[in-house]
This record gives C-alpha cells, sequence and structure tokens, in this order.
C-alpha cells in the first residue's frame, strides 16, 4: 500500500478523490488543508468531518488509511520570488486564482507532488481557461502519474509543475457515476462547495455554486429575501455615494 498526498477541502472533485484511493484503488491518503481566512472555512472543515465519520461508519478498514488532515496556514508558506513572479505572469495572461502561489510554494518546500483535483474542462470559465489554454496541453499520464511536462511554451506554466492531476480525465459527472457503482454516492452528497454561505447554505451566485449542477445532484441554496434586496440596495447607494464625494 502507498500513501498518497491529496490537497483536500471538503469540495467534490478532491473527495472524489480522496475516496477512490482509499475505496477502489486500497490505498492510503495522506490529506492536507491550507487554512486561509475565508467565509467557507468552517463549512468545509465541517464537510471533511462529516465524510470521514461517515467512511468510518461505513468502510471502517478503509478509513483507518484517511490519515489525520494536515493542517497548513497560510501565512507559515515559505515565500519563493520565481514561483510569485511566474503567478504574476500567470495573472497577466489569465485570469488565476490567488491560491494557486500559495499551493504551489507549499508543494514546493512542505510536500513532494500533491495531488490537484481539477477535473477534465466541461465549461467554460474564466478560471478554467487557465488549465484548459496553459496546463492541459502539458499533461502526460493518467491518475497520480498525470504531471505537466516541457517543453514549456509559457515559461510561468512552470509553477505547476510540482503537482500531480489525478482526475483530469473525469468530468464531474464521472465522478458521480463512478461513486453509485462502487457505493460511496451518499459519501458525495457531503461534500462543500460554496465561497460564499449565507445562512448556512450555499449563496447560489459563486462560481463552485453555478458549476455544481454538473454533479447531477440537487442542492438548496439561499433565496434572497426582501430584507436581503433592501440590504443590496443600501450598499449600492452607500457606495455610490462615497464615488461622488471622491470624485468632487
Amino acid at each position: 500500500m502507498d500513501i498518497f498526498n491529496v490537497l483536500w477541502t471538503g469540495g467534490w472533485d478532491s473527495t472524489y478523490r480522496v475516496l477512490e484511493l482509499l475505496l477502489i484503488e486500497d490505498q492510503g491518503v495522506r490529506p492536507y488543508y491550507v487554512v486561509a481566512p475565508q467565509p467557507s472555512l468552517a463549512h468545509e472543515i465541517l464537510a471533511m468531518t462529516q465524510i470521514r465519520h461517515r467512511l468510518e461508519a461505513g468502510f471502517p478498514d478503509q478509513a483507518a488509511r484517511l490519515l489525520p488532515v494536515e493542517l497548513v496556514h497560510y501565512e507559515a508558506i515559505p515565500m519563493d520570488e520565481e514561483i510569485s513572479g511566474w503567478f504574476q505572469r500567470m495573472k497577466s495572461l489569465v485570469h488565476i486564482g490567488n491560491q494557486y502561489e500559495g499551493l504551489a510554494r507549499f508543494a514546493k518546500y512542505n510536500v513532494t507532488e500533491p495531488e490537484l483535483c481539477i477535473e477534465s474542462i466541461t465549461l467554460f470559465d474564466a478560471e478554467l481557461l487557465l488549465f484548459r489554454d496553459f496546463v492541459r496541453p502539458l499533461l502526460r499520464g493518467k491518475g497520480h502519474e498525470c504531471r505537466i511536462v516541457g517543453p514549456f511554451p509559457e515559461p510561468a506554466v512552470q509553477m505547476f509543475k510540482y503537482f500531480r492531476f489525478p482526475i483530469s480525465h473525469l468530468t464531474k459527472a464521472d465522478m458521480r457515476r463512478i461513486s453509485e457503482e462502487h457505493g460511496f454516492s451518499d459519501i458525495m452528497k457531503l461534500t462543500w462547495f460554496c465561497h460564499f454561505p449565507k445562512n448556512g447554505l450555499p449563496c447560489g451566485k459563486c462560481r463552485p455554486c453555478v458549476m455544481a449542477p454538473a454533479t447531477g445532484l440537487e442542492y438548496t441554496f439561499y433565496q434572497e429575501n426582501a430584507w436581503d434586496k433592501i440590504n443590496n440596495m443600501r450598499k449600492r447607494f452607500l457606495s455610490s455615494s462615497r464615488n461622488k464625494r471622491w470624485n468632487t
């Protein structure tokens, strides 16, 4: 049995990979979670806790191979000028989330080739263009062996050379089908995805919420009420007033 390093968030893609390793490939998993101030922090940690408990109840032998989550504080990740330079270059070319710079620095200094769980590109999305146009053409191999291989037409894409991309050949629909075939689709329903939850529910507006229906599951999203609409109007009014004062 091998132990694989997985960047786990409690979300659909990374949870699928954790369960795939444990329940299909009979391997061990050492999960890493990068702690950074964000509205979804508590929901992601709760999701990972619930997933572990459900796994222990239904698959106790396999659950024993899921090591404790190693928490990594974003501020503690060593800085790296080369990676930061690559990130700024990529940022000038395409939309890219800030988390990828920190994850690349973490992968370089803290853990060998962790698995970054990015699904096969099926939807048009600004951030997904990064992987479609820059990363995907360089991917070679499948599963844990999937990584980017040079030469690199755009040198900045090297910031992704520290990762493995084990599920880049799968869509969310593929993952749902496989999870149903292997009896862990109920665990997949415990995953969390929303960046900006409201009253304990997914907001329904952020990018992960928009993409969530691709899993084929049904979710209850937060519905704006009259007070929300009034508060939004108030915020827009105050913002407009401040802009007018600054411009005079």
